[in-house]
């Protein structure tokens, strides 16, 4: 019921309840409406704010792995000629491309496309580099193989220093020189490498023993000759405790002995012989082949 108000008389207005319940589904749909949109709306703002973070990050991706192709392309390019220079002195050849010629500029090496000014300036196609690294494979094996090949052989000759932390130092020279106990001249067969006693000796080259005696006749004192590939042999006399037996098969760099000073030794010494056939060689042609040597003759005789 309304009263107006400065007048008397009174209204009354009846509202059935169907009405309030249609008013009221009005309201709270026109409510949910507004709500549902201002949520819907949100959302959408940060899925477009998130697709815009993705796509700052991919390009950013994409300008490092630009980066990325193009450094890989100038190292390959220098790896290229490096390995043309060596192959080229082994004598290796490297299959010619499929589709050669190019400007000789970064897009001839990795097969560079160039799209419309709307989309990526340049994109590296690295198909090309992939390309060339499989040409190369081949003659990488070759060259690998070669290597290995050199390695076997320089194992099966007496190459190696035979005595641990001794590299480079000899009391006495091959050749003629004064003995150190008779004090004449006479032609020394080998050389003499000191140390510190009881230090390791190793087996120059791969072979098997055939020789371990005390040699008093010589003065040599406790010896091992080891047989190896091509004819050759090598002699290690003045040891200390030998540590193989006739007929071990021993490695290149193998411990055989201890350095010592019997026989006529006067210091812990091991006089190193090579021997081709009759002939005794002179043991640092052999060993200059891997290692620097400038005959550095220790004083202490």
């Amino acid at each position: 019921m309304l009263v107006p108000h400065g007048h008397k008389q009174s209204m009354q207005i009846r509202i059935s309840i169907g009405t309030i319940v249609l008013i009221a589904f009005v309201f709270f749909a026109t409510l949910f409406l507004s709500v549902y949109h201002i949520i819907l709306s949100t959302q959408s703002h940060r899925e477009v704010r998130l697709i815009e973070q993705q796509r700052d990050m991919s390009q950013e991706s994409l300008d490092s792995i630009l980066t990325n192709v193009e450094e890989l392309a100038l190292i390959y390019q220098i790896f290229e000629q490096f390995l043309g220079i060596t192959l080229d002195e082994l004598s290796i050849s490297v299959p010619e491309a499929s589709d050669g010629g190019g400007s000789g500029d970064l897009a001839a090496i990795t097969g560079m496309q160039e799209l419309s000014p709307d989309g990526v300036t340049e994109i590296f196609d690295i198909r090309m580099l992939r390309d060339s690294l499989s040409r190369n494979i081949n003659p990488v094996n070759e060259m690998g193989r070669m290597l290995r090949s050199e390695q076997n052989l320089l194992s099966d000759l007496p190459t190696l220093w035979p005595v641990i932390g001794g590299r480079g130092l000899v009391s006495m020279d091959y050749g003629p020189n004064i003995h150190p106990v008779r004090n004449n001249w006479f032609i020394h067969q080998g050389v003499d490498i000191p140390g510190p006693l009881g230090a390791p000796v190793v087996a120059s080259a791969n072979g098997t023993v055939v020789s371990v005696k005390i040699d008093s006749l010589q003065g040599l004192g406790n010896t091992i000759q080891i047989q190896h590939k091509y004819g050759f042999r090598t002699q290690y006399s003045h040891l200390g405790t030998v540590l193989v037996a006739e007929g071990a098969e021993v490695y290149q760099g193998q411990k055989i002995a201890t350095l010592g000073n019997t026989g006529a030794a006067t210091q812990p010494l091991v006089n190193f012989r090579i021997v081709l056939g009759t002939e005794i060689l002179d043991p640092v042609q052999f060993i200059k082949v891997r290692t620097d040597f400038n005959r550095w003759i220790s004083q202490s005789q």
